[in-house]
């Protein structure tokens, strides 16, 4: 099952579910996934995105959620800040199986910060 497909199916599941956190992460992957096509289309890729480059939107999201999390902290925001970590965690959820190295580091790196 390629990444594209695993996240539909997590969507779907989700709103069996009624998971609002991970429904919503979903759908925002989704989106991302989307937005890319649109543009790979435009250059000629019919297919859309790869694989490889979905766990780049991932590790991009992961990464934006992280700083985010930070300004939150920073600003005493802890509730707001738990949100996006919850987010964030969805998204490594995403691409646990496929991850490319740099998003398993900032994934060790935030367990290792909410252990504190």
């Amino acid at each position: 099952m390629s990444l594209r497909d695993a996240i539909r199916t997590g969507l779907k599941q989700a709103m069996r579910a009624q998971e609002p956190v991970r429904l919503g992460t979903l759908r925002l992957i989704n989106a991302a996934i989307k937005d890319r096509d649109i543009d790979a289309r435009a250059k000629g890729q019919d297919d859309g995105v790869e694989d490889s480059e979905i766990l780049a939107i991932l590790g991009k999201m992961v990464k934006q959620r992280q700083e985010s999390a930070k300004a939150y902290e920073e600003g005493g925001r802890l509730e707001l800040a738990e949100k996006e970590r919850a987010v964030m965690d969805e998204a490594d959820r995403a691409a646990d199986d496929r991850a490319d190295p740099h998003l398993q580091m900032r994934k060790e790196r935030h367990r290792g910060h909410a252990a504190r």
